[in-house]
């Protein structure tokens, strides 16, 4: 039975990553000492973040971000490019993240910043994708698995397979489509990310519902679903949309698998 009101408090997980995330951002635009750790997980939130917080708060991140170029660490303005790309993309303005993120590609590249490229080239290659122009979006994303494979980053090596993976589910290609994800799935475990577990899982779902593989779509719905659940601190950013479509996913095909 899927309850009707699950206990994720994802307002409240939201906000406690947003105001870490302004808090550090603040210090660098004050040109504080920051860990070399802080900077890197402030800046990829604040990316990540832009696409589930409201106008208000993406306009604060974006100008926090904005400030802290101030800093002299090479890896922000790539990542401000990034950052852009992603609230462009929320925005379906396609071309203009596809701008930001070539700009960000080309900045990292001259640093000679591979995760950057990485981070940049993943987001031309959604660009690419939402307007339907599959052979570029495919280009990018092998571009940013190679820079993630060079710069031994995989958390961005899964990044890019599972990206990867969702362009071979629309170009109905189920054997590689499942063969990438699966990998993505892999490497996601590796390094104990759940929330992009989740997210594959249902992604991985919903398409094998698709190519009537109702079994296996119903086990990776029903741990998705329970992943989202029992969800704290490490899903922080899962989206709305991801725990609704596994609740509509799931129901869907509870009437017709048994596990």
């Amino acid at each position: 039975m899927i309850p009707a009101n699950p206990p994720l408090n994802q307002r409240e997980l939201l906000s406690e990553d947003v105001s870490k995330c302004a808090d550090i951002l603040s210090r660098l635009a004050l040109n504080e000492k920051v860990g070399d750790a802080d900077v890197d997980w402030s800046t990829r939130t604040a990316i990540r973040l832009v696409r589930n917080v409201d106008e208000a708060t993406e306009q604060r991140l974006v100008g926090l971000f904005r400030a802290a170029l101030s800093s002299s660490d090479p890896r922000l303005a790539p990542r401000f490019k990034a950052l852009l790309s992603n609230r462009a993309l929320r925005r379906a303005e396609y071309e203009t993240a596809l701008e930001m993120a070539h700009d960000g590609r080309n900045l990292a590249l001259m640093k000679g910043l591979e995760a950057e490229a990485s981070l940049c080239t993943a987001f031309a290659g959604s660009a690419c994708q939402w307007m339907g122009r599959f052979s570029e979006a495919g280009a990018w994303f092998e571009e940013a698995l190679v820079a993630a494979r060079r710069c031994a980053d995989s958390g961005l090596e899964a990044n890019a397979l599972s990206s990867r993976a969702l362009l071979h589910m629309l170009l109905g290609q189920p054997d590689a489509a499942l063969a990438t994800i699966d990998a993505a799935i892999a490497i996601y475990q590796q390094v104990s990310d759940h929330r992009q577990i989740a997210r594959c899982r249902l992604n991985r779902g919903i398409f094998r519902t698709k190519v009537g593989q109702l079994v296996p779509a119903h086990e990776d719905l029903a741990a998705c679903l329970e992943e989202f659940l029992q969800s704290g601190s490490q899903l922080m950013q899962t989206l709305e949309g991801w725990r609704l479509r596994a609740y509509y996913a799931f129901s869907g095909i509870l009437a017709r698998a048994k596990p």
